[in-house]
């Protein structure tokens, strides 16, 4: 290995160590209580030091960020392979977003804060490329509604789940006792509407394309 290259590793690892520290304090104390201080201490380096590789708290907000887009990225892809036509890789991207929120919610919440200017170049693992590339699969292969628009319908689809998400964990113990219906009960429930929306075919009075679980 040369000296260039051995060097090139050795800053990428210290950046990595910045992130992770960074990602530490973000998700304990908050965005807006975290210094730059704070993330220099956890890494045991000096506040010049971290600005060396980032020029501000929130473009190391953005680089945490990154992280959770990957991970979500990847399990969308999962369940994009997973799954046959367009509107079964459509829900099983649903259920993945679910579980996303489930497994990794410190990413979820760093995912809503974040401003799309703090990610220079999401690109390939934007999760939101997946999700039309389903819509669009479902179209051609008719089991999504031909008249869908799959980029506007994939903008809606990602704003309504994480509203339902958002309600649904913040206000799970009031709907409980206010209306005697498990949370997860409303989860499927959404769920559902959404693949009979999107279904080709879908007699009014249920059955048919769209009434079989996916």
């Amino acid at each position: 290995m040369g000296t260039a290259e051995r060097r090139q590793r050795e800053k990428d690892w210290r950046r990595n160590e910045i992130v992770l520290a960074a990602e530490k304090i973000f998700f304990a104390k908050g965005f807006e209580n975290t210094t730059i201080e704070d993330i220099a201490s956890v890494a045991e380096l000096s506040k010049g030091t971290i600005y060396l590789y980032f020029d501000s708290k929130e473009q190391l907000h953005g680089a945490v960020v990154m992280r959770g887009v990957e991970i979500l990225s990847g399990m969308f892809h999962e369940a994009f392979e997973g799954a046959d036509t367009g509107l079964e890789k459509t829900k099983a991207i649903g259920a993945a977003y679910m579980r996303f929120f489930r497994e990794q919610e410190d990413y979820f919440d760093a995912l809503l804060r974040y401003e799309f200017h703090e990610v220079e170049k999401i690109g390939k693992h934007d999760p939101m490329l997946i999700l039309i590339d389903a819509l669009k699969i479902g179209i051609e292969d008719g089991s999504v509604r031909q008249d869908i628009d799959p980029v506007k319908m994939a903008i809606l689809l990602w704003g309504q789940t994480t509203g339902v998400v958002q309600n649904n964990h913040r206000k799970c113990k009031a709907i409980t006792d206010a209306f005697d219906i498990d949370c997860d009960e409303i989860i499927e429930y959404y769920m559902e509407q959404v693949k009979r929306m999107l279904a080709a075919d879908v007699p009014s009075g249920g059955g048919g394309a769209g009434s079989e679980d996916v």
